[in-house]
């Protein structure tokens, strides 16, 4: 698994982050839905039972599922107005386009 930071992303991190070594950033999968996976990141001390994963100095965490999924992962600062905030993209990714459920192939 391949975790690419943006040079926005490693700014924004080197001002947020004093303790490298003890801080985690959690990536995890909120929602799946037609466009792809959806994934938040957020910052914890806590391993539990996931995976460290090291990427230019920084520890990130993901869940050994999810870790299976995607290949690639993309973490970027956009800043787009008044909105600012971390971004987190699957480049590449083993899962697939949306399913048709039984309430939408009802529809018809």
């Amino acid at each position: 698994m391949i975790l690419e930071l943006t040079e926005n992303a490693k700014n924004i991190l080197e001002q947020s982050i004093e303790d490298k070594d003890s801080k985690f950033l959690f990536i995890k999968m909120v929602k799946y839905d037609c466009h792809g996976p959806v994934l938040s990141m957020s910052l914890t001390s806590k391993i539990d039972d996931n995976v460290v994963i090291k990427s230019e100095g920084y520890n990130f965490l993901m869940s050994e599922e999810e870790l299976t999924l995607f290949d690639r992962i993309k973490v970027d600062y956009e800043t787009e107005g008044l909105s600012q905030g971390f971004k987190v993209t699957p480049i590449e990714s083993s899962l697939n386009a949306c399913f048709i459920t039984d309430e939408e192939d009802d529809i018809d």
